[in-house]
């Protein structure tokens, strides 16, 4: 079964030349790689023309910039393959993450998209961490999907199915940060399976152009709008818009706005504590943690546990 690794491309000059080398590098042989360069200003594409002239299988194009949801959506219209593995551009796969994924779509059919768990890198390479997500089990699945949390996992550890994925509709521009979990919430209503492989496949790159930390409040934000949109959806109500979502929100009582925002604000602590690790400033990860810790007793420090390195 051929597969087509689309890899959407934006001011990643410094780390997608890895990137790609750890694609061609695959145990599985038979791909395509697709890289939409979104209007990058430095040399990105430089870079990926470079590969593509020495190797047929890379394939590039490029236009003025339009945005993560809207590149995906083109590269996935590109696509000719019906297993598409996505693949962010500071990013590792492991040699064989393609061969063990496709193996794993092909004897679970049910599964519309797949990822798997990850290691976490700095800047360097340097192994810092890991982590397993907990769903790996469909029973797992299917009891949070229920329950009303988001099932989110590694969007660049994914493979999927791309016509499954184009007829739920693809990415939605609207939800600039968290499009990948509005996906799998529109896969999971649609009755189709999203599930973790209990593999390490991918190494996560921690560096200081990540998502920022200053994203981690509107990540959690947009999280629970995708919530909010999911059960107006099952409910056959409108979808809320995000600035109606936030108007709703502050209207709660007192109480839960108040518990919100200190969650909230622990998880900003302990995003900014994450990259401060990766960049090895260790005393300004600790003071992150215990602000974290300060706000959210016990949050910052499972979560670190859980991302141990060695994981």
């Amino acid at each position: 079964m051929p597969v087509s690794v689309i890899l959407p491309a934006y001011r990643a000059e410094e780390f997608i030349g890895q990137a790609i080398e750890s694609v061609l590098a695959q145990t599985y042989r038979d791909f395509e790689l697709l890289v939409l360069d979104d209007g990058s200003t430095d040399a990105t594409l430089e870079v990926v023309r470079r590969y593509a002239e020495r190797d047929a299988r890379v394939k590039v194009k490029s236009r003025p910039n339009r945005g993560v949801s809207a590149t995906s959506n083109e590269l996935l219209e590109w696509a000719q393959h019906e297993f598409v593995a996505m693949m962010h551009a500071d990013d590792l796969m492991l040699p064989q993450r393609l061969e063990r994924q496709v193996a794993f779509l092909e004897a679970n059919p049910a599964v519309a998209a797949t990822s798997c768990f990850v290691e976490y890198i700095d800047a360097t390479g340097r192994k810092i961490g890991g982590f397993q997500s907990e769903f790996v089990h469909p029973d797992v699945v299917w009891a949070r999907y229920h329950e009303g949390h988001v099932v989110a996992i590694h969007h660049p550890g994914v493979m999927m199915r791309r016509s499954v994925v184009l007829d739920a509709g693809g990415y939605r521009p609207g939800f600039t940060v968290t499009e990948d979990v509005d996906l799998f919430m529109r896969l999971l209503e649609k009755g189709h399976l999203v599930l973790v492989m209990p593999e390490t496949l991918l190494a996560y790159r921690l560096h200081g152009t990540s998502a920022s930390v200053s994203q981690a409040l509107k990540m959690r934000r947009e999280k629970r709008w995708v919530l909010a949109c999911s059960v107006a959806r099952r409910s056959g109500r409108p979808e809320p818009s995000f600035a109606e979502h936030l108007t709703a929100e502050a209207t709660d009582p007192t109480p839960v706005r108040f518990r919100r925002a200190l969650r909230d604000h622990a998880q900003v602590h302990y995003k900014a504590a994450v990259f401060a690790y990766a960049r090895r400033e260790l005393l300004t990860a600790a003071w992150h943690v215990a602000l974290s810790t300060m706000l959210r007793p016990g949050f910052a420090l499972r979560q670190l546990w859980r991302k141990r390195p060695g994981r």
